[in-house]
């Protein structure tokens, strides 16, 4: 993978950590972020999971989102969002070059 590609899934996963912080532990609320990167194929999958307040099904267009749309635009990405009772996970799945 290029560099580039690399920075960019680092920014990303950077950012949907920072927003569990952000929004899923208000109040200094405790809770754990688990995240996992793998390949498969062609594409890396980014997953993001909190144990927090929880979240909704549809991606808000905040600034967060649209860094994270600018980022993974170039490697054809998607962005899903699954809201749990407890807590919220977000995965994103990217192409990549080799």
């Amino acid at each position: 993978m290029r560099s580039s590609q690399a920075a960019s899934i680092g920014l990303t996963v950077n950012e949907l950590v920072t927003n569990c912080f952000k929004y899923a532990f208000p109040e200094a609320r405790r809770g754990a972020v688990d995240v996992d990167v793998r390949v498969k194929e062609d594409r890396v999958l980014v997953s993001v999971r909190d144990d927090g307040v929880g979240c909704g099904t549809r991606v808000k267009s905040g600034l967060g989102t649209r860094l994270i749309n600018l980022l993974t635009t170039p490697m054809k990405g998607s962005m899903t969002r699954k809201p749990f009772q407890q807590g919220c996970e977000v995965q994103v799945s990217l192409a990549v070059d080799h």
